[in-house]
C-alpha cells in the first residue's frame, strides 16, 4: 500500500525503484535535503529544509538548524528562535543554551551569563526526564554549561564568578578527565598567560560553534608577555 501510494504520488519517479523496508518518513527527507543543503553552502535553503523537518519530527534538525544559524553569523535568529522555544517551554535547559551561545555572539556576555544560568538550574529536571538512568555526578552537559558560563562570567567582567564556575568543573570532574579546558584558557589568559592558555587548547575538539568561536577569538587576542 505504501509503494502504491508513493508511484501514484510520485508519477515522474517511474521504474525502476528501490524496494526498502519502509519509506523514509517525510521529515527525514527535509533532513537529509538540508544537509545536503548546508554542504552546499546555500544557507537560506538548509534553514528553510530544516524548519521543515523540525516542523514534521521536533526531534530531527534543531542541532543542525542552531549551528548553521551560529556558523552563518545570524545570531538575532538564534535568539528570537530561542525566546520563542522558551515562551512555550521555559524550563528548557537546551533553549536556554541557545539563547546563551546568541548572545555571546552579540557580544552581550551579561545576558548570556543569565541564560547560562537558568539552563544550569532546570538541567536537572530535564535529565530526569529524558535520561532517567544518566550517572550520577558531574554530567558532560552540566561541564559543558559551567564552562560557558565561567567564560561569559569574565567577558562580562566578573573574575570571581567566572572562576568559580570553572573551579566546580575542575573540582567535580572524574580522575583523568579534563573538562575545565576552555574555561582554564581564559583563566589563564586573564592573568597574562596567554601562551600557556593556547597550550591548554591544543588539541581541544570544540563541540560547538560557540565553543568554536571562543577558541578563536582567544588565539587572535594579542597579549604583552
Amino acid at each position: 500500500a505504501e509503494y502504491r501510494r508513493f508511484i501514484a504520488e510520485r508519477p515522474a519517479a517511474g521504474r525502476p525503484f528501490l524496494l526498502l523496508r519502509g519509506l523514509p518518513s517525510e521529515a527525514s527527507g527535509w533532513f537529509v535535503l538540508g544537509r545536503i543543503q548546508a554542504e552546499s553552502h546555500q544557507t537560506d535553503e538548509a534553514l528553510a529544509d530544516f524548519e521543515q523537518a523540525m516542523q514534521l519530527d521536533p526531534t530531527l534538525g534543531r542541532r543542525e538548524f542552531r549551528d548553521l544559524l551560529l556558523e552563518a553569523h545570524r545570531p538575532e535568529r538564534l535568539r528570537d528562535d530561542a525566546d520563542r522555544r522558551l515562551a512555550a517551554d521555559p524550563h528548557s535547559p537546551v533553549a536556554a543554551k541557545d539563547l546563551g551561545a546568541a548572545w555571546l555572539a552579540l557580544d552581550e556576555p551579561s545576558r548570556a551569563v543569565a541564560a547560562y544560568r537558568q539552563a544550569l538550574a532546570d538541567l536537572p529536571a530535564y535529565l530526569a526526564r529524558v535520561d532517567p538512568g544518566h550517572p550520577t555526578g558531574l554530567t558532560t552537559q552540566e561541564a559543558d554549561l559551567l564552562n560557558l558560563l565561567s567564560v561569559a562570567e569574565r567577558l562580562a567582567g566578573r573574575a570571581n564568578a567566572a572562576d568559580a564556575a570553572c573551579d566546580e568543573v575542575s573540582r567535580r570532574q572524574p580522575r583523568r578527565v579534563t573538562l575545565d579546558r576552555l574555561c582554564r584558557a581564559y583563566a589563564l589568559d586573564a592573568l597574562g598567560q596567554h601562551a600557556k592558555a593556547l597550550e591548554l587548547l591544543q588539541g581541544y575538539q570544540p563541540p560547538a560553534p560557540e565553543h568554536e568561536a571562543l577558541m578563536l577569538a582567544l588565539s587572535q587576542e594579542k597579549r604583552a608577555p
